[in-house]
């Protein structure tokens, strides 16, 4: 499970997105290497980052 992010300012935000861009990346490309499909699992943590990010934008924006 992703740990709860907190945003506290728009630097931390870019920060926040670029890491789970590069996550995302990283699992994109040893799935390419490894000639597969995603997994459920890895879908499942795919969707969490996702939701946590978005959970932490919402309440940064005062929402």
């Amino acid at each position: 499970m992703t740990p709860f992010l907190t945003i506290t300012s728009e630097e931390k935000l870019a920060r926040e997105i670029a890491r789970i861009a590069n996550l995302s990346l990283k699992l994109g490309y040893g799935m390419e290497d490894d000639n597969r499909l995603l997994t459920k699992e890895e879908a499942y943590i795919q969707i969490s980052h996702s939701a946590s990010l978005f959970k932490a934008i919402l309440k940064f924006v005062g929402r």
